[in-house]
């Protein structure tokens, strides 16, 4: 009943909001991470573990970014 008002819609928004934009920054940072890593490395497949690591990371922020501009 009372679980369904708008003001506790809203807070559930502002609250899947707030995880959202918090798992978007760790995402980010993970990314810079990974490319760190692409750039200190010189084994082949080391290389080929963090192009797949990025491209991992960057597929999953994208989905994140998506949801945050839907409950923007």
């Amino acid at each position: 009943m009372y679980l369904n008002s708008p003001y506790w819609q809203e807070r559930r928004r502002k609250q899947n909001l707030k995880r959202s934009q918090k798992e978007f920054a760790q995402l980010s940072d993970a990314i810079t991470q990974a490319y760190r890593s692409f750039n200190n490395t010189v084994d082949p497949v080391q290389m080929d573990a963090c192009i797949y690591e990025i491209n991992a990371l960057r597929v999953k922020r994208d989905s994140v970014l998506r949801e945050i501009r839907k409950l923007e």
